[in-house]
């Protein structure tokens, strides 16, 4: 195993103490020589309605149940006969198809199952995903330590039944694996086209990233079948380049020393007592350190010291794919040193390090602050990490803040989207009242009785038209420049055009009656 213990500065002013940070950074290569671990693996399937759809519009695709099972039956081939594996389904509720037990004896029912599965109903993800953490946590026992364990989760789309909402599902899911007492990694598969960057259905990547990062997983978008395969193959590989398990850092510090704990990605736990710190990192896999960081509190002193001070012990413990266990200890030093020979700026590296744990924590902030329409505050989370990351002058840096700098323009991009949705909604409620007086003349637009409350209400004058009826909606005469996509449904931004230009309002009223729709094939 490799662990390095670096400082962001090592030489420090004993007068006034720049703030300083610790930075842990461990590794293991993989052992190519050993036998791989064996695998514990239960496979949660999205098998919902949406599930029949076609994986793409071109004409012959597959559905997206078939695809999923062309995806799990090559990924069974390629698992050996000891490695255990489990099989759940989820739609209005979840159901275990096949119990977690060896190839060996459970293969053909695995393979029987996954041949079953249906598609109907609706999208209740935490259950699905609390049915699998119940099912390995059963099935393990003490000797199962040397086993690697893996929940695999795939959906298109984003739960409807159930636990909803971004924050109510990650919340669920680390209470769910906090009474199992389960630090399984989930894995996430996002199968199809993303929900609310397309204005399609489709599922939630940034739900889905949450989800493997709280779990210490990894996630996966699969646009269509073959895309699925080739990142279950992937996932397949990291399970193979395990390197260790149950990896912890524990960081204590020497008094008058203080270290305070900061949130890290991807730890998935953490926990501090007085100035010892204890956080768990999970697995690790070859060619993908794991890097941790802390804040460390230094007092000033009378005078500077030659030698160099420890500030604060590191020990990281855990097991390699062999069974044996580690425990590798390493000291945080630096020097007090006069106001002149103090470092004025961190090591650019090691404050690079820490900055890149930094930015993919405000990423997070930032895509939860926007879900809650705080647009404003994740526009300052994101700027606060950029421009730190501008003051290093090394090429990750710079990659990382054009990165940044996407994602602003992009939070820019839907707060503006928002504030004209709403524009538009006034407008719009304005507009209908004068064109007809209310809600009782729709029908004067070829609305069905059902959806007039809807287009009162909502006041999309295109009402329930999606996006596969762009087409339609741009022969009924409506400038493309004029027609928003606001998440599955269209919109349009210019009433006043539309108000004079009957022809289109009546054509645009036979298409929300169900005439010339637009299809899925």
């Amino acid at each position: 195993m490799d662990v390095s213990v670096r400082l962001t500065r090592q030489k420090i002013n004993h007068r006034h103490p720049e703030p300083t940070h610790l930075v842990v950074r461990v590794a293991g290569p993989m052992p190519h020589a050993m036998q791989p671990m064996p695998k514990d693996i239960v496979l949660v399937a999205d098998t919902s309605s949406s599930m029949c759809e076609a994986t793409d519009h071109r004409h012959g695709s597959p559905t997206k149940r078939d695809a999923a099972r062309e995806a799990m039956f090559r990924f069974l081939l390629q698992l050996d006969d000891h490695d255990r594996v489990g099989l759940v389904a989820f739609s209005d509720s979840a159901h275990v198809l096949t119990p977690i037990g060896t190839l060996r004896t459970k293969r053909a029912m695995l393979e029987q199952s996954i041949r079953r599965i249906g598609a109907h109903g609706s999208t209740n993800l935490v259950d699905g995903v609390g049915e699998a953490i119940t099912m390995l946590a059963e099935e393990t026992q003490p000797e199962d330590q040397l086993r690697t364990q893996r929940i695999i989760l795939f959906t298109d789309g984003v739960p409807t039944v159930g636990i909803t909402g971004h924050d109510n599902i990650c919340a669920a899911i680390r209470e769910r694996r906090r009474a199992a007492m389960s630090d399984v990694p989930i894995a996430t598969f996002g199968f199809g086209p993303v929900g609310h960057a397309a204005g399609a259905d489709g599922y939630d990547p940034e739900l889905l990233e949450a989800i493997a990062t709280l779990s210490g997983g990894v996630s996966y978008h699969a646009e269509g079948a073959d895309a699925l395969i080739h990142a279950f193959a992937m996932e397949l590989g990291f399970l193979r380049s395990l390197t260790a398990t149950n990896v912890r850092v524990r960081i204590t510090a020497h008094d008058p020393f203080h270290v305070v704990v900061l949130e890290n990605v991807p730890i998935i736990a953490a926990g501090q007592n007085g100035n010892d710190v204890t956080l768990a990192i999970g697995n690790l896999y070859d060619g993908k350190p794991a890097s941790v960081t802390a804040e460390l509190q230094i007092p000033s002193v009378d005078k500077v010291f030659p030698r160099a001070t420890s500030a604060a012990t590191v020990r990281v413990t855990g097991q390699r794919v062999d069974g044996t266990p580690f425990d590798i200890s390493s000291e945080a030093r630096f020097r007090y040193v006069a106001p002149s020979d103090a470092e004025q700026r961190p090591d650019p590296q090691i404050e690079l390090d820490r900055l890149q744990i930094a930015a993919g924590i405000a990423i997070q902030d930032a895509w939860r602050y926007a879900r809650d329409s705080r647009f404003t505050d994740a526009a300052q989370r994101i700027l606060a990490i950029r421009e730190e990351l501008k003051r290093i002058d090394l090429p990750e840096a710079k990659e990382r803040v054009a990165e940044l700098e996407r994602i602003g323009s992009d939070l820019g991009d839907r707060q503006r989207f928002a504030e004209q949705a709403g524009h538009l909604r006034d407008a719009g409620r304005t507009y209908m009242s004068g064109y007809g007086g209310g809600r009782s003349d729709y029908t004067s637009l070829g609305m069905p009785s059902a959806q007039q409350q809807q287009a009162f209400d909502d006041m999309t004058i295109l009402g329930d038209l999606k996006i596969k009826d762009f087409e339609a909606v741009r022969q009924a005469g409506v400038d493309p420049n004029h027609i928003i996509i606001d998440g599955d449904r269209l919109r349009v931004s210019n009433t006043a055009e539309l108000r004079r230009r009957p022809s289109v309002i009546e054509r645009l009223g036979k298409l929300l009656g169900g005439g010339n729709r637009g299809t899925d094939t």
